[in-house]
């Protein structure tokens, strides 16, 4: 019997470790909460130590080699004015890139999405992290878990604003975990998405903030994915629920998005 255990343990250590591929499990979750491939396309607390930041886009490591399956690298912004006040809490987003941004050069994270808005400026205020999945794979939640628990350690990020957004695969990603783990984030915004494979318990979120963007000419992630969540959330009688749809612009909906100062300021109503 003590082999028995000895076996299961050892595998079920291994499990928690799989990169961003199908049927990961959520650790924060009950283990029947799975994640699997699309088929297409209150206040927070301030680390011990305040470590002061190069502002700008900068690309940090993560520390816990236990990253899964993300990159161990991550692009980070650091607004103007962040070692100015050692006590101020920022309000932070995490991104989440698309297919075409896997592997290991980051330089494909730091020029796309949210990272590329940000890229070159300080005026956005907030603090950006965008990780990195590994080539081949795809956004394995619990991985970027332990990015969250380890940022919020470093930076001085108010854990009551912290938002979550991502386009395609990256918006796929955002959706699950929105229907998962809503109280992780205080809005959340999925950008030209496809339909979750979790989306019958989308009434989990009825009461979240989340907008969502798609354009109709997208021929990559076909727009009644979006067009069917919109359906299903309203059916819940969604009280914070805002779906965005453009006429044309293809699969890249999220320039204009993040493009937008309206997107930051929906964004700042809202506290977990």
């Amino acid at each position: 019997m003590p082999l028995v255990v000895a076996a299961l343990t050892m595998f079920l250590g291994v499990m928690c470790m799989l990169s961003c591929g199908k049927n990961n499990v959520d650790p924060d979750k009950n283990p029947t909460d799975t994640i699997t491939n699309p088929g297409g396309g209150g206040g927070g607390t301030k680390p011990v130590t305040f470590v002061p930041q190069t502002s700008g886009l900068l690309v940090k490591k993560m520390t816990n080699r236990d990253t899964g399956g993300i990159s161990s690298q991550y692009v980070l912004y650091i607004p103007q004015g962040y070692n100015d006040n050692k006590e101020k809490l920022w309000p932070t987003i995490i991104y989440l890139h698309g297919l075409g941004e896997r592997g290991n050069d980051i330089e494909l994270v730091r020029n796309t999405g949210l990272a590329k808005r940000v890229n070159g400026t300080t005026d956005l205020n907030f603090i950006v992290i965008a990780p990195q999945c590994n080539k081949g794979t795809w956004w394995d939640l619990p991985s970027v878990a332990r990015l969250y628990d380890e940022v919020i350690k470093i930076y001085n990020i108010d854990q009551s604003r912290m938002y979550l957004t991502g386009n395609s695969m990256g918006g796929f990603a955002s959706w699950t975990w929105a229907i998962m783990r809503q109280d992780r984030f205080a809005a959340i915004a999925p950008i030209s998405a496809p339909k979750p494979d979790n989306w019958a318990d989308v009434c989990k979120t009825s009461s979240r903030p989340i907008w969502t963007f798609h354009n109709a000419n997208d021929e990559q992630v076909r727009v009644a994915d979006a067009r069917f969540m919109d359906t299903a959330i309203m059916k819940c009688n969604a009280t914070k629920f805002k779906y965005t749809e453009n006429p044309t612009g293809g699969h890249d909906a999220w320039t204009k998005v993040y493009n937008d100062p309206a997107f930051y300021e929906w964004m700042l109503q809202y506290k977990k």
